[in-house]
């Protein structure tokens, strides 16, 4: 695997923690959480939203993309990686656009 794949999939991970952080914090104030809570809990929830979306629409990811080939016209990248990095590559362009 090339190594901006690599990076891209790094990146890709951390988001994703942040959106399981952002999902048990909303279960918590679901289910148990004190209702005096709430307010400071919706200003993690929302904290925790925009660094998602910061680290989803980061330049780098964007240039890792083109580095592999991907472009809104392209969304799959370079023919000559993997089927599965090239369909890997088309769901993180859609969600970077």
């Amino acid at each position: 695997m090339r190594k901006e794949m690599a990076r891209l999939i790094e990146l890709d991970r951390e988001q994703a923690l942040v959106g399981h952080i952002e999902a048990v914090l909303g279960w918590d104030q679901e289910t148990y959480m004190p209702v005096k809570a709430i307010d400071e809990r919706s200003e993690q929830i929302a904290l925790l939203e925009g660094l998602a979306h910061e680290k989803r629409v980061a330049g780098e990811i964007g240039d890792l993309l083109a580095s592999l080939g991907s472009s809104s016209e392209n969304p799959m990248g370079d023919p000559g990686l993997l089927p599965e990095e090239r369909a890997y590559l088309r769901a993180q362009r859609r969600a970077y656009d």
